[in-house]
């Protein structure tokens, strides 16, 4: 497997980076790939509403124990700062190499863009905590990135065009075409659940659930269990028919004979959970349905878990 990695050399000064690459790439544009992208979704991440959690603010004792506030606190101060440029998409640094003087900031991780659904929602879970508005306009960019990339299907699909990093593995190297991945897509529902309990924006609703119906045709369906044949590679024209290769990666880059062990991991296991969220916050039953089969097929894998030991 080959490695890419698009680095940028900062100035570390308390947890905070200020950065620059040498020659970033432009911001990838939607109409390079038609088909792929939804233009009636913000282009600008930037524009997306990002609002401030309500409430008052007070003083108390509490007890001497570990200061959650004090460490939600810096979460958002990380969360907020390590965010690559505009011609990167806003995607977050993946690895900061603090070892380094000046430190290295760490874009490339295969499909990394995607890690940004992580930030999207662990921010809002911070800001609830804390009441905290620090550097609220870079909630935007965390989201606004996955929007802007999102397919008329309601998946986001990896940008690749002058980015070598964004291809972990050889199934979508050899395609050379964006992408979705499903273990992000998972995590993007969280985010998306998440937002939406907070500013009941409809943009989550929309898109979250094209996204459960997109996941419902690509889900093999075999007895009461749904899994996934492919880890990463489908594009807004497949159609999944159930038969061929297994391309059951798992982030190590290797390849399965079926969907069991890492792969299940890696690919299923998010799903249960996030689609069962979306279906507690808006009632959308067709997550529900995802959310039944896919732990079905966890619970159900005999390769996954050991019958004898758990």
């Amino acid at each position: 497997m080959k490695a890419y990695t698009l680095v940028t050399m900062s100035i570390l000064m308390l947890g905070l980076g200020v950065g620059w690459a040498a020659a970033p790439p432009p911001p990838v544009p939607r109409v390079a790939h038609p088909g792929y992208y939804d233009p009636n979704l913000p282009d600008d991440p930037s524009t997306i509403p990002a609002t401030a959690i309500e409430g008052k603010h007070y003083y108390a004792d509490v007890p001497d124990t570990l200061d959650l506030v004090e460490l939600a606190d810096g979460a958002v101060n990380f969360l907020t700062r390590l965010i690559s440029p505009r011609e990167t998409d806003y995607c977050i640094y993946h690895l900061v190499w603090g070892a380094f003087n000046p430190a290295v900031f760490e874009i490339g991780h295969g499909s990394n863009q995607n890690q940004n659904a992580k930030w999207s929602e662990s921010i809002k879970l911070m800001r609830a905590m804390i009441g905290s508005a620090m550097n609220l306009e870079q909630d935007s960019k965390l989201i606004g990135s996955l929007v802007r990339l999102t397919g008329p299907d309601g998946l986001f699909y990896a940008p690749v065009a002058g980015r070598p990093w964004a291809f972990i593995d050889s199934v979508t190297e050899t395609t050379g075409k964006p992408y979705a991945d499903i273990f992000g897509e998972g995590r993007q529902l969280r985010a998306y659940a998440t937002w939406h309990q907070h500013d009941k924006n409809p943009l989550w609703k929309e898109l979250a659930n094209r996204k459960v119906d997109r996941l419902l045709e690509l889900a093999i369906l075999d007895g009461d269990k749904l899994w996934f044949k492919l880890a990463r590679g489908y594009s807004p024209d497949y159609i999944e028919t159930g038969e061929g290769k297994v391309a059951a990666l798992g982030d190590v880059g290797q390849v399965f004979d079926s969907m069991t062990g890492d792969a299940a991991a890696n690919m299923v296991c998010w799903m249960p959970q996030a689609a069962t969220t979306w279906y507690k916050v808006s009632g959308y039953e067709p997550a529900l349905e995802l959310a039944w089969g896919m732990a079905q097929y966890l619970y159900q894998d005999p390769v996954y878990f050991n019958r004898e030991t758990g």
